[in-house]
């Protein structure tokens, strides 16, 4: 199978070498990113509409959906090959992938969604929790490549894919500013926070990503792995979809407020478990 991998940002860079240079071709807009890529051993592509055409699998791995048009602009929809299947991991609007559908039927090519639960370790580790959206038997027959990526998990069609992304990112941006915003009334009360984030892990409010973040907290040292800006981006998208779907999730319009004017801040571009501390700075 010939697989051709786009977009090698951040998680997309550590999900391509976990598939390997074997039968794989990567492409990036940056050029440097992709020399690095060819000096590892890996295809690389300076034509993306052709590799496009010659390949099986195409997965993207993009910011959102507006870059994903971006590649469309470029002449990408119309290079999948009928027959082949495309793989969108991208984090976008949902009611994109009703227009990616109908490209689909026309140029006779498979799509699924399949946006990923997790971030730079479980991408180099291959623990992804991937939410495919798609056509079951298609999903089925590119399981042994997603598969190396993480745990795939089918969840309806593509819309509905997203949808769960989405709210998955909601629930996450709630629990690291509760978190945060708690650290900052105990910094006041001059309790240690190493003391105050020990005590959090032994009790009922624990969570995984808890301790995944603690440390960042207790140093105040917020080394990105999922950046404020982007969890911004994921909130912005969750909170306009709700709204055309008729939800009533008014916390979410207030947390994307809070999560929006800390991207703003200096510390936009750091890790998302800094947004209560991008606040206080300001």
């Amino acid at each position: 199978m010939r697989i051709l991998f786009v977009g090698l940002g951040q998680m997309g860079r550590r999900m391509a070498r976990r598939l390997g240079p074997e039968g794989l071709t990567v492409w990036n807009r940056s050029t440097e990113i992709l020399q690095s890529f060819g000096v590892e051993g890996f295809s690389v592509a300076t034509d993306l509409n052709a590799a496009t055409t010659h390949s099986d699998l195409v997965i993207t791995m993009l910011r959102d959906d507006v870059a994903v048009e971006e590649l469309g602009m470029r002449g990408f929809f119309e290079s999948l090959a009928p027959g082949s299947v495309w793989i969108d991991m991208t984090t976008g609007n949902p009611s994109s992938t009703r227009r990616y559908r109908e490209i689909a039927r026309w140029r006779k090519f498979a799509f699924i969604a399949a946006p990923v639960s997790g971030s730079l370790r479980p991408a180099e580790t291959g623990n992804l929790l991937i939410l495919a959206g798609g056509d079951p038997d298609v999903i089925t027959t590119v399981d042994p490549v997603l598969s190396r990526l993480g745990t795939v998990v089918q969840v309806g069609d593509p819309e509905q894919a997203l949808t769960l992304k989405l709210a998955f990112n909601m629930l996450l941006a709630f629990y690291i500013d509760g978190v945060a915003e708690a650290l900052q009334l105990t910094d006041k009360a001059d309790l240690p926070r190493e003391r105050v984030l020990r005590l959090l892990q032994s009790s009922s409010l624990a969570a995984a990503v808890l301790q995944a973040k603690s440390e960042r907290w207790a140093r105040q040292q917020y080394e990105p792995e999922f950046p404020i800006a982007m969890l911004s981006k994921d909130l912005n998208l969750a909170a306009d979809w709700g709204k055309r779907l008729g939800a009533v999730i008014k916390g979410t319009g207030a947390l994307r407020e809070i999560y929006h004017e800390a991207s703003k801040t200096s510390m936009g571009g750091l890790d998302m478990s800094a947004v209560a501390d991008a606040l206080a700075k300001t």
